[in-house]
């Protein structure tokens, strides 16, 4: 069995069940009625140039998250929750058309007054390959947002199948929606799914594969009492834009399934998790059922919950006074945690803190686009471009 620990953001910790003064409250549900399933791998439609091709479209479908929702309206690729998985190999190009084959309107409320948003077709997507090292054309560009048909498109927009070279270690990706001021809802909505890219190195490790090998996707969702996806869209006084600054939902969804049970056998199993939340950071443990202390002299032991502060998960009394002098930072920088290291496509960037970036930009020129994950702060602006020039020779 998986549980989670979750924290608010990159500052504090609420259990799932934390009463939000933005959300109305989720049916209460039972857990671990359902199995957690596993998504499928997407087969190529064709060849194109040689290469894998996949048409994919975006479609409105209904899923069930828990019997007691019934169908909830949901976006997905190939009107799935969440999308299948599509599988490639180091070196070997990819190509995909992303098809927006949704309604003229949005499942969810809309919010025209923050960038991107105003004047712009309600409805509008572009996928991006969070992580792939991709050609610009291809990369999904927040401007590069098409509505169904093409009919309408954003100014960086240059062509309908994007071609994925692959040309890097193999890794656990994910493609989700990306266009300006929309990405929060249309990711909420669903449009999220899996990306492997394998390579013979990954295959020398003999790491379990096939049915033990086994992608999870950790989301958090609120219903309404009707059982469909509640995003909040009040007015927040005094404050233009008007969006939530981020959004943390009061249930938890693993592979589009509510508090879903697992049944594995005993032997070993490799998990590619993956948070495709909002807003909310996950910190994730397995723990033996068995082993678990749930009662003490004949009573239920109460539930514990992490308690953070605006400057993390701090243990001790922390002093995050503004201080009107400027100040500067002296003496030797901080490491990352142990688990922050390795090959990064994002990173932790805490407050009061300056996170310095050391990368490497491959053979790719072209315009890119940095920002915040939590999806709220991307659209509410927290996103900036940056060209890659050819070097000196």
């Amino acid at each position: 069995m998986l549980k989670a620990g979750l924290a608010v953001g990159a500052a504090s910790a609420l259990p799932f069940e934390a009463e939000l003064a933005t959300a109305q409250p989720s049916p209460t549900l039972e857990r671990y009625v359902t199995t957690m399933p596993v998504p499928t791998v997407r087969a190529p439609d064709g060849k194109r140039q040689g290469a894998d091709y996949h048409e994919i479209p975006m479609q409105q479908g209904s899923h069930e998250f828990h019997p007691t929702l019934g169908a909830t309206q949901i976006w997905g690729y190939d009107g799935q929750f969440p999308g299948k998985t599509i599988e490639a190999r180091r070196n070997e190009r990819l190509n995909v058309k992303w098809i927006n084959d949704l309604p003229p309107t949005h499942l969810l409320p809309v919010d025209d007054t923050i960038h991107g948003a105003a004047g712009n077709p309600g409805v509008r997507t572009v996928t991006h390959v969070h992580g792939l090292h991709a050609e610009s054309a291809s990369d999904g560009l927040p401007e590069a947002w098409f509505t169904k048909d093409y009919a309408e498109t954003g100014d960086h927009f240059v062509k309908e199948v994007y071609e994925y070279e692959n040309g890097q270690p193999g890794a656990t990706l994910w493609y989700h929606d990306h266009a300006l001021g929309i990405t929060r809802l249309n990711v909420y909505a669903g449009l999220a799914g899996f990306y492997i890219l394998r390579d013979d190195y990954e295959r020398r490790l003999n790491l379990p594969s096939g049915d033990y090998e086994v992608p999870i996707l950790l989301q958090d969702r609120t219903f309404t009492e009707e059982g469909e996806l509640f995003y909040p869209d009040e007015e927040i006084a005094g404050v233009e834009p008007s969006i939530v600054p981020e959004f943390f939902g009061d249930t938890a969804v693993v592979n589009g399934k509510v508090w879903p049970r697992f049944e594995v056998e005993p032997r070993k199993y490799r998990f590619r998790v993956l948070n495709g939340c909002n807003s909310r950071f996950i910190n994730p443990r397995l723990f033996e059922v068995d082993g678990d202390n749930v009662e003490v002299d004949g009573g239920a032991v109460p539930p514990v919950y992490q308690i953070g502060t605006d400057l993390g998960d701090e243990q001790d009394p922390t002093d995050d006074t503004l201080d009107p002098i400027e100040s500067y930072y002296t003496g030797d920088p901080t490491p990352p945690e142990p688990n922050e290291h390795g090959n990064k496509d994002t990173v932790q960037v805490h407050p009061g803190t300056i996170t310095r970036i050391k990368t490497r930009f491959g053979s790719h020129t072209g315009r890119y686009v940095w920002h915040c994950h939590i999806l709220e702060h991307e659209d509410h602006e927290m996103m900036r471009p940056f060209e890659v020039v050819t070097g000196p020779k």
